[in-house]
């Protein structure tokens, strides 16, 4: 397991032509806090390629407990993103939670 070392995040790897899943445990909601939806998503290309492309997110879920997920597509090989969902909680809270992707490889 490696961490970005800028953001001290987990780096999470893909290739541009897969499609999977990432997941984003909310560790830090409060005891019987759970996540009720989610708001929004946040990407931030690095912009470590010249003229590198953005993912691609083609849906954003929650599990009604502490966990979001993600389905991401696309990417440049060679670029890191960040990646941040924001959430509603039960208790009217919007809390939000980051992960970094790197893209590698060919399609």
């Amino acid at each position: 397991m490696s961490y970005d070392s800028i953001t001290g995040l987990r780096i999470h790897i893909k290739r541009p032509a897969e499609f999977i899943p990432y997941h984003f445990i909310f560790s830090t909601l409060t005891a019987g806090e759970t996540i009720a939806s989610v708001q929004s998503v946040e990407q931030v290309n690095r912009g470590e390629v010249m003229s590198s492309i953005d993912l691609v997110i083609s849906s954003s879920s929650h599990d009604s407990d502490k966990k979001g997920q993600l389905w991401v597509n696309g990417g440049t090989a060679g670029e890191s993103y960040v990646l941040t969902v924001y959430v509603l909680t039960s208790m009217g809270a919007v809390r939000s939670c980051s992960g970094v992707v790197k893209v590698v490889g060919v399609a």
